[in-house]
C-alpha cells in the first residue's frame, strides 16, 4: 500500500511541475507574440491597455496587418518670434497642403507645400528616409540653408524616424521602424512606450477613457547644441489624436495636433489609404 502512495505522489509532484512549466510557456508565448509584432509588453495594465486599444482600433490583426499608408490633407503652424526677442509669442500662421507615405519598417516621405500667403512665398518642403538615407530639400533652394542630399547621418534618421514611431504609436499603437516596449506609467491612465534602437526615446500615452483608443502622445525635444551654442529650446511637446473615423475597418484620427512653448501645428487628415503598393520609387523627390 505504502508503495502505491509514493508511487501517487511522484505521480502528482510531476503533474505539478509540469502544470507549472505550461504556465511559464503560455505567459511566455504570450509576451513572445507581442514582440514579435514589434511590442514588448512589461506589466499586465499596459497589455489591458493595448489590448483594449487595439480592439478599439478595429482588432489586433488588421492593426498588425497594415504595412504601408499614404495620408493627405492641410495644415497649420503658427510663427513664433525668434528666441532672442523675449519671451516667445505667435505672430500669425502658415498653411499648406501635406501628404505622407509610410512603408514599414523604416521608410517615410513627408512634403508640405505651402501656398503663398502674405509676406511669404510659395515653398515645397521634402523629408524623407529611405534605404538608409535621410533628404531633407525646400524648393526653390534659396528660402533655406537646410538642405540636405543623401545623408547617413544617424542623427538625422533618427530623427525623421523617431516622428514616424510617434505618427504610428498615437494613431495606432503600432510598433514601425524600431520595437516598444509599453509599461504602466505614472499615473493609472498614463503608460510609457519606450523605442529601442534608432535613438532610444521615451512618450507618455494616455488613452481615450471612454474609446481605448490612444489620444494623447507627450515627449520632449532636447535643445540642440552645435558650435557650442544651444540651437533652439528645450520643448514638452503635447499631441493630441482627434475625431476618429473609420477606414477599411481601423479607425483613424483626422486631426492631429502638436503643442509646446514654440510649437502649434495642426494636420487635418482628408484622404487614408492602408496597404497602397509603394516601392522605393515613392521614396523619391520628384524631378522639377
Amino acid at each position: 500500500m505504502e508503495r502505491y502512495l509514493n508511487i501517487a505522489k511522484k505521480i502528482t509532484r510531476r503533474c505539478t511541475i509540469s502544470l507549472y512549466i505550461l504556465a511559464a510557456i503560455c505567459v511566455c508565448t504570450m509576451f513572445l507574440t507581442a514582440q514579435s509584432n514589434g511590442i514588448a509588453i512589461k506589466d499586465s495594465k499596459a497589455k489591458e491597455a493595448v489590448d483594449a486599444a487595439h480592439k478599439a482600433l478595429g482588432g489586433a490583426d488588421k492593426v498588425n496587418g497594415i504595412k504601408s499608408l499614404v495620408m493627405s490633407g492641410t495644415g497649420t503652424n503658427a510663427v513664433f518670434t525668434l528666441t532672442n526677442q523675449g519671451p516667445m509669442k505667435t505672430t500669425g500662421s502658415i498653411t499648406y497642403e501635406f501628404e505622407i507615405r509610410i512603408l514599414l519598417p523604416d521608410n517615410i516621405f513627408q512634403v508640405e507645400m505651402v501656398n503663398k500667403g502674405g509676406s511669404l512665398p510659395s515653398s515645397t518642403t521634402y523629408r524623407i528616409v529611405s534605404n538608409g538615407e535621410a533628404f531633407i530639400r525646400t524648393m526653390p533652394e534659396l528660402l533655406t540653408s537646410s538642405n540636405v542630399n543623401a545623408s547617413k547621418s544617424s542623427n538625422l534618421i533618427n530623427r525623421q524616424l523617431q516622428e514616424m514611431a510617434r505618427l504610428l504609436i498615437g494613431m495606432l499603437i503600432k510598433a514601425g521602424p524600431m520595437p516598444l516596449t509599453v509599461t504602466s506609467g505614472s499615473t493609472p491612465e498614463r503608460f510609457t512606450i519606450t523605442t529601442t534602437g534608432g535613438g532610444n526615446e521615451t512618450y507618455e500615452v494616455e488613452f481615450d477613457a471612454k474609446g481605448k483608443y490612444p489620444s494623447i502622445v507627450r515627449y520632449k525635444i532636447p535643445s540642440v547644441k552645435m558650435l557650442d551654442r544651444e540651437i533652439g529650446i528645450e520643448q514638452n511637446v503635447m499631441m493630441k489624436f482627434r475625431e476618429r473615423v473609420v477606414v477599411d475597418g481601423v479607425m483613424f484620427p483626422r486631426v492631429i495636433t502638436s503643442k509646446a512653448e514654440a510649437m502649434d501645428r495642426e494636420m487635418r487628415i482628408e484622404k487614408i489609404q492602408i496597404n497602397p503598393k509603394l516601392t522605393l520609387k515613392d521614396f523619391e523627390i520628384p524631378e522639377q
